[in-house]
């Protein structure tokens, strides 16, 4: 794999609109700030028996943030909170670990480059902090009907 951070599969990524913009009726929305690099955040989402059945981000922020926003959007139709949270773990641990023994997230595989650069693990993350603030808030909303 392409070495560089900013390689085509992470442009083709960030540019992807899809899932940018807000949503009507939304039950839960969320935003993170990072604090280090000024990238911004806000996610809404609309749940179903407390699983995410759509979701939108507003992203104000680098490459690697849109990239990632618009990334995890495309995987998390379905998925609840703890599930989410298995799946940002995976993908944190991906990155942190130069261990040969761990394995990265192959769902995550075009991010490998970001691995070498631990000031920007925050801004591939930050999308994964947006959606679980959010599904921790509307976490006990009941369904809409």
């Amino acid at each position: 794999m392409n070495n560089n951070m900013y390689n085509d599969p992470i442009i083709a990524w960030s540019k992807r609109k899809e899932h940018m913009g807000t949503l009507e009726n939304a039950d839960c929305r969320a935003t993170e700030n990072n604090p280090l690099c000024g990238d911004r955040i806000s996610v809404e989402m609309k749940l179903d028996n407390n699983r995410i059945k759509e979701i939108a981000f507003h992203v104000r922020g680098c490459i690697l943030a849109k990239a990632s926003a618009a990334h995890l959007a495309s995987l998390v139709t379905g998925l609840d909170l703890e599930t989410l949270e298995q799946l940002k773990q995976g993908f944190r641990k991906s990155l942190k670990e130069n261990d040969k023994e761990v394995f990265f997230l192959e769902s995550h595989d075009v991010f490998k480059p970001v691995r070498s650069r631990k000031s920007r693990h925050s801004c591939v993350l930050l999308p994964y902090d947006a959606a679980m603030k959010a599904l921790r808030t509307g976490w006990r909303t009941p369904p809409r009907r």
